[in-house]
């Protein structure tokens, strides 16, 4: 049986706003991928897949991260949704701190792949594993 104890209260309460504090940071770092000419200084292969991995951050991630967020204190498979997504900005923003040309996003990329690998690390700690 689910057991709320495992993610409520206090913990709850900073999970959703670091994920808020995440998802905004998602929002910029995507959002300006997308808009922003001239960002990605690589080759054009990695500049389209980097543009692409925005789109799928904004169009598909944020949205299901801010709905999971929400609701993650109702169940364990809200629970899932919310550490897929996170895990999901740990390998793409690895990716794009280490392997793309540095820009002027880089402190952000940084930021949200130190705070969705936390995020990961201490929502797993705290999910019933049963």
């Amino acid at each position: 049986m689910y057991d709320r104890a495992a993610v409520s209260g206090t913990s709850l309460r900073v999970f959703q706003w670091l994920t808020m504090l995440a998802a905004l940071l998602l929002a910029l770092a995507a959002g300006a991928g997308l808009f922003v000419i001239g960002l990605y200084r690589d080759a054009p292969d990695w500049a389209l897949q980097a543009r692409a991995q925005d789109a799928v951050s904004l169009g598909v991630v944020l949205p299901v991260m801010l709905a999971s967020a929400a609701l993650i204190g109702r169940s364990r498979g809200m629970q899932l949704v919310w550490l897929g997504g996170l895990a999901y900005i740990v390998y793409d923003y690895a990716i794009a701190a280490f392997d793309v040309h540095f820009n002027a996003l880089f402190p952000a990329y940084i930021a949200l792949l130190s705070l969705a690998l936390y995020l990961v690390i201490f929502g797993l700690l705290r999910i019933d594993s049963e």
